[in-house]
């Protein structure tokens, strides 16, 4: 954090619409980290419109990465910048902004069995996309995908963020 990280809450799975649970997730990170948590995503992309939003919002996060494909790449929400959201429901607009997740690695290379070569052209194409746009690049990548067993990811990760 003295160097300009920011702590992301990974809730657990239910907690898209969950009030309660998502607040009590949040303070036990807050308090192992003694920082203010403000950013994050919903575990295993599960989310829940408008709900898990507006539980975000009025536990005063100020942007989620949850929207994105778990099982394909590319632009869910048809954009690659951040965007304020909006409860449907309640007909306001919230304080809350959704960065788009644009490519998961597990997508590639567990769901879609993508080879190293052919997911790095996928990811080349996309980043090419979001450069064109002028929009963020969102990729989430598991930190076990760094572990030994997979010891040709690392540089594969390092080209990608590149």
């Amino acid at each position: 954090m003295s160097r300009g990280h920011l702590v992301g809450l990974h809730p657990s799975y239910n907690t898209h619409n969950d009030s309660q649970q998502f607040a009590i997730e949040k303070c036990a990170v807050e308090t192992v980290t003694k920082s203010k948590v403000e950013v994050g995503r919903q575990h295993y992309l599960n989310f829940s419109v408008p709900h898990t939003w507006q539980i975000w919002n009025d536990q005063g996060m100020k942007w989620d990465s949850t929207l994105g494909y778990p099982d394909h790449e590319g632009f869910r929400c048809g954009v690659c910048f951040p965007f304020p959201v909006f409860n449907v429901l309640t007909r306001m607009q919230l304080n809350l902004w959704e960065k788009p997740l644009i490519v998961m690695e597990a997508t590639l290379f567990r769901y879609r069995d993508m080879s190293i070569d052919r997911a790095t052209q996928v990811v080349n194409s996309l980043k090419n996309t979001v450069k064109k746009y002028k929009g963020q690049f969102v990729i989430l990548w598991h930190n076990n995908s760094f572990l030994p067993v997979n010891k040709n990811l690392k540089s594969v990760y390092e080209d990608w963020i590149s």
